[in-house]
């Protein structure tokens, strides 16, 4: 499992867009999560995994064990020099981690 274990730093939007914009300050009332630690990545997609995820080609699935901040669409993960967005993710049973569908981001 080391040769796809990757350190990884993370970041996302997090709070509401809507009914939260101060006209004053120009701000939307969100603010930005960061987090990081270490992920299973750079695995492929499994026939199976076509039931669950809309999956594009060049898509990547990584496995992110249960940490304090908790991953979201759309967020930015970076690991081994690579920027990927999150595409969509599912819980792991017994609330252990999640599976992302990453796919690469500028």
């Amino acid at each position: 499992i080391t040769d796809v274990t990757y350190t990884f730093t993370a970041t996302g939007r997090r709070g509401s867009t809507t009914g939260s914009y101060n006209p004053i300050t120009g701000e939307t009332g969100q603010t930005t999560a960061s987090y990081g630690g270490e992920l299973i990545g750079g695995l492929n997609f499994l026939i199976r995994d076509l039931e669950v995820f809309a999956i594009e080609k060049g898509d990547q699935k990584a496995i992110l064990p249960i940490g304090d901040t908790e991953p979201m669409i759309d967020d930015k993960v970076t690991f081994d020099g690579n920027t990927f967005k999150i595409i969509d993710l599912k819980k792991l049973p017994a609330n252990i981690g999640h599976v992302l569908q990453l796919r690469r981001w500028a």
